[in-house]
């Protein structure tokens, strides 16, 4: 049994290592749970000095219950907007630029309360609703036989791992090193701005590794729950349509019944003359379902 887990892990391992696309994924994971660590640190740190006994326990309920319609909010009423609209890259990148918002005013404000619960709050709304669902959307162009092995590797593995060396890296600072919260506020800073700088490289590789996928047709097309619905797959679908490989257009032709937001009426029309008869009938048959 050890064996047989040793080996799926270095299926896995392997499978990220050679692709660029899913190793940023990997990084954003880490980056992400090392930061909400320090952030939550800081949080608890400062609300235990300020609050005592009930009234700790009342801020806590009152922060939980904010910021808990905050993310429902967010998930139901901005998460597909956002993405339809924008993006991944956008959508992204709601969480850590308002972290860092908030982080920089707990650098102003010296380690202040509501700068503190600020962050915090940013983090508990946004990371479980916005983010999270954004970030399923990032294994779209991944094949199927390697994103289940590289999403287990990455949340059986890297995870808990992320989340034990932030505990040593606080423990490191905090302890031997005697920072204070304000001053953690700068390795915060750090590990925010290269989570930015990891969401803002994203873009390419998500269209890159897309193109590859479909080139080679192993994108899990009857897969129930694949769903797209941002703006950049969208428009690299309609770029693809209008491709001269007419291998490219037909795999580009049976993921547009699981686009939602736009019905490709002009790229299916112009399709109508195309040189290949069963394009031209596939491109009736969507016109037809869209009416």
């Amino acid at each position: 049994f050890t064996y047989q887990l040793a080996v799926v892990v270095d299926d896995a391992a392997q499978g990220i290592t050679q692709s660029k696309h899913l190793q940023i994924i990997a990084m954003m994971t880490c980056i992400t749970f090392v930061t909400v660590q320090f952030v939550d640190f800081q949080f608890k740190s400062v609300t235990r000095e300020t609050f005592k006994g009930a009234e700790l326990a009342a801020f806590y309920g009152y922060f939980t219950v904010i910021t808990g319609f905050i993310a429902a909010v967010a998930q139901f009423g901005l998460s597909a907007r956002l993405l339809e609209n924008f993006g991944v890259v956008a959508a992204l990148l709601v969480l850590p630029v308002s972290m860092l918002f908030g982080n920089s005013w707990v650098l102003l404000a010296g380690g202040g309360l509501w700068a503190v619960t600020f962050t915090q709050a940013a983090q508990t709304s946004f990371r479980y609703s916005i983010y999270d669902a954004t970030m399923q959307v990032l294994y779209t162009p991944v094949p199927a036989n390697v994103r289940g092995r590289a999403k287990s590797f990455i949340d059986g593995i890297l995870k808990p791992a992320a989340i034990g060396g932030a505990g040593f890296l606080m423990w490191l600072l905090g302890n031997k090193l005697q920072l204070s919260v304000a001053s953690m506020a700068w390795v915060v800073t750090g590990l925010l701005c290269v989570w930015v700088g990891l969401v803002l490289s994203i873009k390419r590789e998500y269209v890159r590794e897309l193109l590859s996928t479909l080139r080679k047709r192993r994108l899990d097309f009857d897969h129930a729950s694949l769903i797209i619905s941002d703006a950049p797959t969208i428009t690299f679908l309609k770029q693809t349509l209008q491709h001269q490989d007419a291998h490219q257009v037909r795999n580009a032709l049976e993921l547009l019944p699981r686009v939602q937001g736009d019905t490709f009426a002009t790229e299916l029309t112009a399709l109508l003359s195309h040189e290949q008869a069963d394009i031209r009938a596939r491109a009736v048959g969507l016109l037809g379902q869209s009416q």
